[in-house]
C-alpha cells in the first residue's frame, strides 16, 4: 500500500512524457492538462489512504501544498522574477521536472515503513524501561537512527526515478546535485513532520512545515519588493544565494534549516513517554 502514490504518480508521468511525445509540438495540451490533474487527484487520494491514521492539521495541510509547489514550479518563478518576469500576457506553463515528484511520491514508501519501524521500537524500550532517564537515553539515539536510514533510503529512491525515467521519451536529464539536495531536505522535512504527527505532536509538525514555506514565500517577496528603487537591498541576500548555487539555494536552506531544527525537537519531544501513548504509525 505505501507504494501505491508513487505507482500512480510514475504513471501519471509516463503518460504525460508520452503523450508530449506523440504530439511534438510547443504549446500546452488540453490531454495533457487533464492526465496531470487526474494524476495528481489520484496521487493526493492514495497519500490519504496511505496516512488514514496521521490527521495533521489545516496549518500542516496548507503549508504542504505550498512547498510541494513551489519544489515543482518554485525555482522557474524565482528565476522569472529575478530576470524581470513574469512577462505579459503570460506563456503556457512550463512542465516541472518529473524526476521531482516522482522521486516525493517514491519517498513515501520508506518514511511509513521508518515510521512504523520506529514506533514498534520505541514502544519496546517504554515497556523495557525502568525510569523515565532510562528510557531517555534509550529512545534519542532511535530517533537519529531512524532519520538517517530514511536518509540513507533516499539514495536508493534516487537511483529508482532516474532508473523509472530514462527509458521514457521526452525525459533528458535527472536534476543537477543542488536540485537533487533541495528535494532531499524536503523529503527529510517531510518524514520528520509524519513522525511527529503520528505520535500526537501536530503543533510542532505543523510549525516546522510552516517555517520552510514562510521561508520560500519571504525570499520570493523579497525579490519582488527589490524591484522599488528604495527596497533594492531588501532582495540582495536572495539574489546573492542564487547567482553563488542557483534557484535550488531558496529550498535547500528553507526546507533544510527547518528539518535541522525539527530533528533536534524530535529528538527531546519523542523521547518523552507521553510521546508513545498516543497517536498511531501511519
Amino acid at each position: 500500500m505505501p507504494l501505491l502514490p508513487a505507482l500512480l504518480c510514475l504513471l501519471t508521468v509516463a503518460a504525460l512524457l508520452l503523450t508530449a511525445d506523440a504530439r511534438r509540438l510547443p504549446g500546452p495540451h488540453p490531454a495533457g492538462a487533464v492526465i496531470a490533474v487526474a494524476g495528481a487527484v489520484a496521487v493526493l487520494v492514495a497519500l490519504r489512504i496511505v496516512l488514514r491514521r496521521v490527521a495533521p492539521s489545516k496549518g500542516a495541510l496548507l503549508a504542504c501544498g505550498w512547498l510541494l509547489a513551489y519544489a515543482l514550479y518554485g525555482d522557474q518563478a524565482l528565476e522569472e522574477v529575478l530576470g524581470g518576469g513574469p512577462d505579459l500576457p503570460p506563456g503556457p506553463l512550463p512542465a516541472p521536472d518529473p524526476s521531482v515528484p516522482l522521486g516525493l511520491a517514491l519517498a513515501v514508501a520508506p518514511a511509513v515503513w521508518c515510521a512504523r519501524w520506529f514506533a514498534r521500537a520505541a514502544r519496546r524500550r517504554l515497556a523495557d524501561s525502568r525510569n523515565l532517564g532510562e528510557l531517555t537515553s534509550r529512545v534519542r539515539p532511535l530517533v537519529l537512527l531512524v532519520v538517517a536510514v530514511f536518509v540513507g533510503s533516499l539514495f536508493v529512491v534516487e537511483a529508482v526515478t532516474v532508473l523509472s525515467l530514462l527509458p521514457l521519451p521526452g525525459y533528458a536529464h535527472p536534476p543537477g546535485e543542488w536540485a537533487q539536495a533541495a528535494a532531499t531536505a524536503l523529503a527529510v522535512l517531510f518524514f520528520l513532520g509524519l513522525l511527529l504527527a503520528a505520535r500526537g505532536l501536530h503543533s510542532a509538525a505543523a510549525a516546522g512545515l510552516g517555517a520552510a514555506a514562510g521561508l520560500e514565500l519571504l525570499c520570493l517577496g523579497a525579490v519582488l519588493a527589490a524591484r522599488v528603487p528604495s527596497l533594492a537591498p531588501v532582495g540582495r541576500p536572495v539574489e546573492v544565494a542564487v547567482a553563488a548555487v542557483g534557484p535550488p539555494v531558496v529550498p535547500l536552506l528553507a526546507c533544510g534549516g527547518a528539518a535541522l531544527v525539527l530533528l533536534v525537537h524530535a529528538v527531546r519531544a519523542l523521547a518523552r513517554a507521553s510521546a508513545h501513548r498516543c497517536g498511531a504509525a501511519p
